[in-house]
C-alpha cells in the first residue's frame, strides 16, 4: 500500500513537472516560434499603400512634473519634428510643478502659437491627461514622456501607420534608452523585437508610453485607477477588436533610464504590477478580441502572472526528482532539463533576426540569463505584492538622465 502511495505520488509529481515545462517552454520558446511562423505568413499579406489624403490632425499631450533639466530640450524636440505646424498642436500639462519648468515651457513656447501650457491642478499623469483628454478635437492624439525625445520623421511615421486602415487604433513609436546598464539594455532588446513580431501576427500585447499615440474617441478618460496607461490603452483598442500597431521605424528615446540593478529593479516591480492589474481588468473581455490575438494576450497572461510561479516549481521539483528512487528519474528529469537549453537559445536566435533600422544603440550585452533572472524575480515579487500593494500614477523617477554629449 506504500509502495502504490509512492508510485502515485511520483506520477502527480511528474505530471506537475512536465506541465510547469511546458507554460515555461511555451512562454519564452513556443510562443515566439508561434509568432515567427504567423509573421512569416502575414507579410506576404502587407504591404497595402496607405490611404490617400492630407495629414491628419494631431494634438500632442505631455504630463509634466518638475522637470526644468529636460523640458527645453523636450519643446526644442517636439519644435524640430517634420509635420506641419498647422496640423499640429502641443499641450504641456503641469502637474503642479515647484520648480522653474513652467517658467521655461512659457520662455521657449513664446513664438510658437501651436504649443500651450496648461496648469491641470492635478497631481499624477493619468489626472493630468483626464484634465484636457475629453476637449481634444484632433484625428489623433499623441501621449509622450518629458524624458521621451522622438526623431524628427517620428510623427511621420506613426501616422503612415494609421493610414493602413481604420482596425489600426493605437500607434507606438520604438523605444530605445541612450543610455543604461546592459541588463536593462537586454531587456530593450528583446522588449522591441518581440513585440515587432506580435505587430506582425496580429497586434501588439502593448506600446511604450514614453510615444504612443490614438485615435480621437478610442479612450474619452481613463479610470482613475489606471497606472499604465499604454498597455491599458492597448488592450481597450484590442478589446474593440482593434489593431495596436508597435512601428518598427518610428522611434523614440528614453533619456532617463536606470544606472543601477537596484533601480531597474524597482522599476520593472512598478512596471509589472501596473501590467497585472490590467490584464486582470481585461481578462473578461477576452472573447471580444480577436483571432491570433487571444493567444498573445492570454500568453502575456501567461507570463506576467503564470510563469514565474511555473518556473520556481519546474526548478524545484527538478530537484527533488534528482534526489528522489528510482533512478530513472534522474534520466527523465535532466533530460526536460537540457531539453529546455536548446529551445533557449533558439528563441535568443529568433529575437537576434529582427532587424531593426540601425538607429538601436550598438553593443547587445549578452547577459541574457541575468536578465531573464532578473525580469522573472520582479515578476514574482509584483505578483506577490499584487494584493496588498497599490500604487498611483505619481511615482519616484528614475534618477539617470542622459543628454550632455549625446546628439540630441
Amino acid at each position: 500500500m506504500v509502495f502504490l502511495g509512492a508510485m502515485t505520488l511520483q506520477r502527480y509529481l511528474h505530471l506537475v513537472y512536465f506541465f510547469a515545462f511546458l507554460i515555461v517552454w511555451w512562454s519564452y520558446c513556443g510562443y515566439l516560434l508561434f509568432l515567427l511562423i504567423f509573421a512569416r505568413g502575414n507579410n506576404k499579406k502587407r504591404g497595402r499603400e496607405a490611404a490617400s489624403g492630407g495629414l491628419p490632425t494631431v494634438a500632442i499631450l505631455v504630463p509634466f512634473y518638475n522637470e526644468e533639466k529636460l523640458i527645453k530640450k523636450k519643446v526644442e524636440n517636439l519644435a524640430g519634428l517634420d509635420y506641419d505646424p498647422e496640423r499640429m498642436e502641443v499641450f504641456f500639462l503641469d502637474g503642479m510643478s515647484t520648480d522653474a519648468s513652467v517658467q521655461i515651457i512659457e520662455e521657449s513656447i513664446r513664438n510658437r502659437p501651436n504649443f500651450t501650457c496648461l496648469q491641470t491642478n492635478q497631481r499624477g499623469k493619468i489626472n493630468q491627461l483626464n484634465f484636457l483628454l475629453p476637449e481634444v478635437d484632433a484625428d489623433i492624439i499623441v501621449n509622450t514622456d518629458a524624458d521621451g525625445l522622438m526623431e524628427k520623421d517620428a510623427l511621420l511615421k506613426m501616422v503612415e501607420e494609421f493610414r493602413q486602415g481604420e482596425e489600426v487604433a493605437v500607434v507606438g513609436a520604438l523605444v530605445s534608452p541612450v543610455e543604461t546598464i546592459d541588463e536593462e539594455m537586454e531587456h530593450w532588446y528583446a522588449q522591441n523585437r518581440a513585440r515587432i513580431l506580435e505587430t506582425r501576427v496580429a497586434s501588439a500585447s502593448t506600446v511604450i508610453g514614453t510615444c504612443y499615440g490614438f485615435r480621437k474617441g478610442l479612450i474619452e478618460r481613463f479610470p482613475e485607477d489606471v497606472v499604465a496607461d499604454d498597455v491599458y490603452t492597448t488592450l481597450v483598442a484590442s478589446a474593440q477588436g482593434k489593431k495596436a500597431v508597435y512601428s518598427h521605424n518610428a522611434w523614440a528615446w528614453e533619456m532617463r533610464a536606470a544606472n543601477s540593478l537596484r533601480e531597474m529593479f524597482r522599476h520593472k516591480f512598478r512596471k509589472s504590477h501596473a501590467v497585472i492589474k490590467e490584464l486582470a481588468r481585461f481578462l473578461p473581455m477576452v472573447s471580444k478580441m480577436k483571432g491570433l490575438y487571444r493567444i498573445i494576450f492570454l500568453t502575456k497572461f501567461l507570463q506576467q502572472i503564470v510563469v514565474p510561479w511555473a518556473l520556481i516549481l519546474f526548478l524545484v521539483l527538478l530537484i527533488v526528482l534528482l534526489v528522489r528512487p528510482p533512478r530513472y528519474e534522474i534520466e527523465i528529469s535532466y533530460f526536460m532539463f537540457v531539453l529546455f537549453l536548446p529551445w533557449v537559445y533558439m528563441a535568443n536566435k529568433i529575437l537576434s533576426e529582427i532587424k531593426l533600422t540601425g538607429k538601436e544603440p550598438p553593443g547587445r550585452s549578452r547577459l541574457i540569463i541575468k536578465a531573464f533572472l532578473i525580469g522573472n524575480l520582479c515578476l514574482v515579487a509584483a505578483g506577490l505584492a499584487y494584493p496588498f500593494y497599490r500604487q498611483k500614477s505619481r511615482y519616484r523617477k528614475v534618477s539617470q538622465s542622459v543628454l550632455e554629449g549625446s546628439r540630441f
